[in-house]
């Protein structure tokens, strides 16, 4: 692996920095986050891999410094739920659950393969990361 930075590493370090994300780049990210006018076009599909793409940024983000097999391993558990509820699937039992299995793996690994093919140098930040919020104080304990 090269020592460059991915496009979903530097993405989810950013958003787990609390940082904004502020650059020419961005409208082109916020239509696969949902915010775009392609949701019109085919609405139950786009949602439902914008929903993929959504999970691959909070896997980034929640497990920072965990290894790629965790993460897609947590992100396929967080999309297989998408994927039973899809229009393609509902209503359908998978008579192989392991190849169920495998293609799930597989949109994962692959929503995360495109997220990756795009560059990393255009994420630009501004502004500082938000402060650690502080522990709540503790009640003294009565006696």
């Amino acid at each position: 692996m090269s020592n460059k930075t991915s496009f979903l590493a530097k993405l989810g370090a950013i958003l787990a920095e609390g940082l904004q994300i502020v650059s020419t780049f961005f409208p082109i990210l916020k239509p696969f986050l949902g915010s775009g006018t392609a949701a019109t076009v085919a609405t139950t599909a786009v949602n439902d891999f914008t929903q993929i793409g959504q999970m691959a940024l909070q896997v980034e983000v929640a497990l920072q410094g965990a290894t790629g097999p965790a993460k897609l391993a947590a992100l396929v558990k967080l999309i297989t739920p998408i994927i039973q509820s899809s229009e393609l699937v509902s209503g359908h039992t998978p008579t192989n659950p392991a190849l169920f299995a495998q293609g799930c793996n597989e949109v994962g690994q692959g929503v995360v393969d495109i997220l990756n093919s795009l560059p990393s140098d255009a994420i630009k930040t501004t502004g500082t990361a938000l402060p650690a919020t502080p522990a709540p104080a503790s009640a003294p304990v009565a006696k």
